[in-house]
């Protein structure tokens, strides 16, 4: 089905440049187009396919790096709109869709992101984290505040990920000094997670 799709994307735009170089001439779907996309719009559902040209194939949108002009619309856009209204910002940013302007804010922009050294905690927090939600990071960023999703994540594949191991060694100590079987308790006790770490020295 991949072939059908990728064999239909090129033959429409086939199309397209057909109808640039001679705007007076109109297109006929052939009948095997119409079958192709009729096999597409069964497997891929309307809303998927409509969803996948929006915010993946339209060639409209721009895929590259963000500007300095662009950092700087951002942020008057959403001094105006707020964080609720991607499709707005976006409207005012040729070539970028709601979803990119959400990402590059909560990601880039916001000033409440913290950059300073992530702290043992922290790390623990994301530990403990991640083994109740998985790599769900918006969720994983409520337990940690100023930290964004591609900060959290990050964190997770270049630090922690790799220190699992022994991080859990530190919990089932814990758990065993504390008569305990409970990590959840942990999250939001800092005092907790402190005298955790502590073992460690």
């Amino acid at each position: 089905m991949e072939v059908e799709v990728s064999h239909l994307e090129s033959s429409k735009k086939q199309h397209v440049t057909g109808a640039s170089s001679m705007r007076n001439r109109v297109e006929r779907w052939t009948p095997e187009e119409d079958e192709l996309l009729q096999e597409a719009v069964v497997q891929y559902k309307a809303k998927n396919w409509r969803l996948r040209w929006q915010k993946v194939l339209n060639p409209a949108i721009v895929k590259g790096y963000w500007t300095k002009e662009e950092d700087q619309k951002m942020l008057e856009l959403v001094g105006m709109l707020g964080t609720k209204r991607w499709a707005a910002v976006a409207r005012c940013l040729p070539g970028r869709i709601g979803k990119q302007c959400r990402e590059r804010w909560y990601n880039q922009l916001d000033p409440s992101i913290k950059r300073d050294p992530w702290t043992e905690v922290e790390d623990m927090r994301l530990f403990l984290a991640h083994k109740r939600f998985g790599s769900k990071w918006s969720q994983i960023c409520s337990i940690l505040p100023g930290r964004s999703e591609n900060g959290v994540k990050n964190r997770w594949n270049t630090h922690i990920k790799k220190k699992a191991f022994i991080l859990e060694e530190y919990c089932r100590m814990w758990n065993n000094q504390q008569n305990s079987s409970q990590n959840e308790e942990l999250l939001g006790n800092e005092a907790a997670i402190k005298d955790l770490l502590s073992i460690s020295e």
